[in-house]
């Protein structure tokens, strides 16, 4: 028994009725798939992706992306939001094809929605958030608009600091809040969270391995799809990029082999002519916090130093000129609390005591 005509349609165009009014956006470089504003990279968004955007919070925008995958490289998902896993990395295309293009690349353990079955292909959804700096400027600015004078927008935006929970609930059901009320918690979250990259700032479509060199054998490193890279110098088919970032500084060395050699206190007594200007990191102990007096010539009167012992096991008196940046913490320091001091010799014998001065440059408990 034959269906009518137009039931088959009906049933064809059924999953599109849900999203008829939803807009579309192409992006124009590679960026990635966030679970949450400011979040965790999920997935990585290839050039070229074309993505149905909605609301937006804290200087992102919501984004659906949307593909076909090979269905051996996802298996179903056990309990919770998703139906499916992916159990080895793979590329979404646009459609269920191995020649159609790439519009995603999909790490190990993300998590999917299924949507439907054609073979050996299975469409996929995944929900998440771009980053407004990612996404052409017309489309950034106007879902912008919409966050900034939707409710439910400003009700997810963090509220100023100083702002009372109390006095968010206060507004009246059904009334409208100032459009004060609802920017500025989220331009204050675009202020700090995220900002645009610089001009013509890369960003890794995939994990990428940084080399010492093109073609290079040594690697230095590896960069996460969400880094961003400033491009310094193209050769061959490569980049040179610097890509910045915060590391703990006690697991971190000097490059300079100068500074990383054995340079010890008596040394710079012996030759203080010499070793001015070289620096050292070395670990010591804190002795007091204190404030220079005329009488410490190689100091300036009222200029606060540190008063500590080493380095490491020498039975030396050091003389540790701070930076107003690190007087309070010097200031706070229990006696004999352990230090790692990155410093730049000013005096290897100072007049009239003997004691080496230094000009300290980080300073950390260990």
């Amino acid at each position: 028994m034959h269906r009518p005509l137009f039931l088959v349609l009906l049933a064809a165009l059924a999953p599109l009725a849900g999203r008829a009014g939803a807009q579309t956006v192409t992006l124009a470089a590679s960026a990635p798939l966030l679970d949450r504003p400011g979040g965790r990279a999920v997935a990585t968004l290839r050039a070229g992706s074309a993505l149905e955007h909605g609301a937006a919070r804290a200087s992102h925008t919501a984004v659906t992306l949307e593909g076909w995958l090979d269905s051996t490289a996802v298996r179903p998902a056990r309990s919770g939001e998703w139906q499916l896993i992916v159990r080895t990395p793979v590329a979404l295309r646009r459609t269920a094809s191995a020649s159609a293009p790439v519009i995603a690349e999909l790490p190990m353990n993300m998590g999917l929605k299924r949507v439907s079955r054609r073979g050996r292909w299975v469409e996929v959804r995944r929900d998440g958030w771009v980053s407004n700096a990612r996404l052409p400027r017309s489309v950034a600015t106007r879902s912008t608009a919409r966050g900034t004078v939707a409710s439910g927008a400003a009700a997810d935006a963090p509220a100023p600091q100083g702002t009372s929970q109390k006095s968010r609930a206060a507004t009246p059901a059904g009334g409208t809040r100032s459009r004060a009320a609802t920017t500025t918690p989220l331009l204050a979250a675009a202020a700090t969270r995220d900002s645009a990259p610089p001009a013509g700032a890369l960003t890794p479509s995939r994990t990428a391995t940084l080399r010492d060199a093109p073609e290079g054998a040594r690697e230095l490193g590896a960069l996460a799809p969400n880094a961003l890279l400033v491009p310094l110098l193209r050769d061959r088919g490569w980049v040179k990029v610097r890509v910045e970032g915060w590391v703990r500084e006690d697991d971190v060395l000097p490059a300079d082999t100068a500074l990383r050699a054995t340079l010890t206190a008596a040394d710079l007594r012996a030759d203080p002519n010499g070793t001015r200007g070289r620096q050292v990191r070395w670990d010591v102990e804190f002795l007091a916090f204190r404030t220079a007096d005329p009488l410490r010539r190689d100091l300036v009167n009222g200029e606060p130093y540190v008063l500590a012992r080493g380095p490491g096991s020498e039975n030396a008196l050091l003389y540790l000129a701070l930076p107003p940046s690190l007087v309070e913490e010097a200031r706070g320091l229990p006696a004999l609390a352990p230090l790692t001091v990155t410093a730049r010799v000013r005096s290897g014998r100072s007049e009239p005591s003997g004691v080496p001065v230094l000009d300290v440059l980080s300073l950390t408990r260990r």
